[in-house]
């Protein structure tokens, strides 16, 4: 039995399952506001992106959300109110490095606030 190959295909699967949760994947080409519907969102704006995210309401508790960049340019985020936790004080923005493959993931546990579940190169502040 190949135990590598059947850690990759577990772990296929759990990506597989996460990219189900996480609903459908958008692009993003230009700045503007980012929907609060689950699912995964690329930016493909061919310089840095101005993009913001609503402070969550009630019916919002569960969303989550992933943007991920797929060109070398330093998209920001704010975050309306202040509203993102990141392991520190709240903060208000995220901004990508300069290179596709940043981002973050966040979700909503606590109406009026944005959890990041994951950051790939992306500085809060």
């Amino acid at each position: 039995m190949n135990i590598a190959g059947a850690n990759q295909v577990a772990s296929g699967s759990s990506q597989l399952a996460i990219a189900q949760e996480m609903g459908p994947t958008s692009l993003l080409p230009g700045d503007g506001a980012i929907p609060l519907i689950s699912g995964g969102y690329v930016v493909t704006k061919g310089s840095a992106a101005a993009l913001t995210i609503a402070a969550p309401a009630a019916a919002d508790v569960g969303t989550r959300i992933r943007v991920t960049s797929d060109s070398a340019f330093a998209h920001v985020i704010t975050f309306t109110g202040n509203t993102l936790r990141g392991g520190t004080a709240a903060v208000a923005t995220a901004t990508f490095a300069a290179q596709a493959g940043s981002g973050i993931s966040i979700e909503c546990f606590i109406v009026g606030k944005w959890h990041v579940i994951t950051n790939v190169v992306a500085t809060l502040a």
